[in-house]
């Protein structure tokens, strides 16, 4: 198994823009000056990525500081929901105090209405 042979025809030479048309073949049209391509595959004045690569401007979203204000509200999130677990676990623990509070106050009540009831 060898390296297959490149074929040389179809690499362009310098003097020529080398850019594949639409048939396959490479374009022979002279590159623009200063360029590597003619005017029509991408030599043409104005074409190409602007100065000072405006093209890949960030939104900030994946900063860093960006990241710790989305960390640290998540964190606060976070403490927020504990904290309601919390003060929610707190009142359904007073709400069965109050209802066990209340039940031993019926039965205390029952208790002496059946002494009453019985005459002791």
């Amino acid at each position: 198994m060898g390296v297959p042979a490149v074929d040389s025809s179809d690499r362009p030479s310098p003097a020529m823009c080398g850019a594949r048309r639409r048939d396959g073949s490479p374009c022979e049209a002279r590159p623009a000056s200063g360029k590597r391509r003619c005017h029509v595959h991408g030599g043409a004045p104005g074409s190409g990525a602007p100065k000072g690569n405006r093209n890949a401007f960030k939104t900030g979203a994946h900063t860093a500081a960006s990241r710790a204000r989305l960390k640290a509200m998540r964190d606060y999130v976070r403490a927020s929901r504990s904290l309601m677990d919390a003060v929610d676990a707190g009142a359904r623990s007073a709400a069965l105090l109050r209802r066990h509070a209340a039940i031993e106050r019926i039965a205390d009540q029952l208790a002496t209405t059946t002494q009453r009831l019985l005459g002791e």
